[in-house]
């Protein structure tokens, strides 16, 4: 159920909603090796924030980017990872 679409700007984008954390985590790298092998610069990853009182995906998605020393930013809900 893969969610990946090309927007404006050559910027890719992941949606990631309704993925649980080890799906999410196999789409992340899938994502991330396709996008450097294209040279792209900038990505979105859509998390969602989720219906519990704790954003999991938000959250698990934050640390693997952090994990991975990626540059990003964030709002409630997305990432834009920059990738230069």
């Amino acid at each position: 159920m893969k969610k990946n679409k090309n927007i404006k700007n050559n910027i890719k984008v992941l949606d990631l909603h309704g993925f649980n954390k080890i799906d999410a985590e196999l789409e992340l790298e899938n994502f991330f090796i396709i996008i450097k092998n294209q040279n792209i610069k900038k990505c979105k990853i859509i998390t969602g924030w989720g219906q519990e009182k704790e954003p999991i995906l938000f959250n698990f998605t934050k640390t693997w980017l952090e994990d991975k020393a990626y540059d990003y930013n964030h709002d409630l809900g997305s990432f834009v990872v920059n990738l230069s």
